[in-house]
Order: structure tokens, then C-alpha cells, then sequence
């Protein structure tokens, strides 16, 4: 029995160890006082679909899908170990998808993020034509948030608001 623990344990530490050498950051989750800020950010009684870009261990899908149960909310994550621990632990309408945002988004009307400088790049390439982001530490490099939230009391964490509307090019 604890060659297989073992064994399960190794499998687990090297998906998550090559995974984060293959995205260039670990799965992180948001902290509590960052999700509290993120579900007061969402229109009351929102029914809409959420993206959660990155969604590691499933807390804020979760949470989110607590708070708005009319809403249809889509977690995006590519770290296997993450991704099998939030499609068991997932609530009714929360979609987990084993997917990399930088080949393609989910529609949504809000999307959310805890990336880091360099995914928010790429992020930033691949935005659809309209909606709302909520970004947890980092900012987009090319585009002005509508708003900026400090939280916590000790360590202040920016929380990142945009909005847009991107004028479709006909070519």
C-alpha cells in the first residue's frame, strides 16, 4: 500500500513540477480576502457565464458558483493534478475544462485571472471583442483598468478591473 501512496505522490509532484516549468508558474490559489473582493466586483443576481482563466484548484469556480447559482461558470486549467482535483470537487454549474487560454478562451461575459506578468501577455493577444476582466496581482500591459482594488491589511494586493469593447477589424 505505500509503494502505491508513494508512487501517486511522485506522480503528482512531477506533473505539477513539469507543468509549472512548462507554464512558467506553479498553480496558486487566490486568497480568501482577494475571492471576497472578486464575488463583490460581480453584479448582483449575475446569470451569465464566467471564466475563470487558470483555474487551478477550482476555489474561486467554487465560490463564485456558490454565490450566483443562475451563473454558468467555466474553469480553464492545464495543470493536471489541479484540473482532476477541481472537475471531482466542482459544484452543479461549474465546467471544468482541461484547456491552455493561450490557444483559445471560453466566451464569457466576465473573466477572471491569476496569472502572472507573462500569461497576462499572452492574456492580452487573446482577449474576445467585449467584456469585463478581473485580474488578481497583475495587470494587463496594454490596456488601462477601470478600476484598481488594494486588499488585505498587510501585504496589499491589487485587484485589476477592465472593461472593453474592441472594434472588430475587417480584413
Amino acid at each position: 500500500m505505500s509503494a502505491v501512496v508513494f508512487f501517486l505522490t511522485a506522480l503528482a509532484f512531477f506533473s505539477i513540477f513539469f507543468s509549472t516549468l512548462w507554464l512558467g508558474i506553479s498553480p496558486m490559489p487566490s486568497n480568501r480576502r482577494v475571492i471576497q473582493e472578486v464575488v463583490q466586483l460581480i453584479p448582483k443576481g449575475f446569470s451569465g457565464t464566467l471564466v475563470d482563466l487558470g483555474s487551478g484548484w477550482g476555489t474561486v469556480c467554487n465560490t463564485i458558483a456558490k454565490k450566483f447559482p443562475k451563473a454558468r461558470v467555466i474553469g480553464v486549467e492545464v495543470s493536471l493534478i489541479p484540473f482532476f482535483i477541481s472537475k471531482i470537487c466542482k459544484r452543479k454549474n461549474v465546467e471544468i475544462r482541461f484547456q491552455d487560454f493561450r490557444s483559445k478562451i471560453p466566451t464569457g461575459e466576465i473573466y477572471f485571472a491569476y496569472l502572472f506578468p507573462g500569461g497576462m501577455k499572452s492574456l492580452s493577444d487573446k482577449l474576445p471583442s467585449q467584456g469585463t476582466l478581473i485580474s488578481n496581482s497583475f495587470a494587463l500591459p496594454n490596456l488601462k483598468p477601470v478600476q484598481t482594488i488594494m486588499t488585505g491589511r498587510f501585504y496589499k494586493t491589487p485587484i485589476y478591473v477592465y472593461s472593453w469593447i474592441f472594434e472588430k477589424s475587417s480584413s
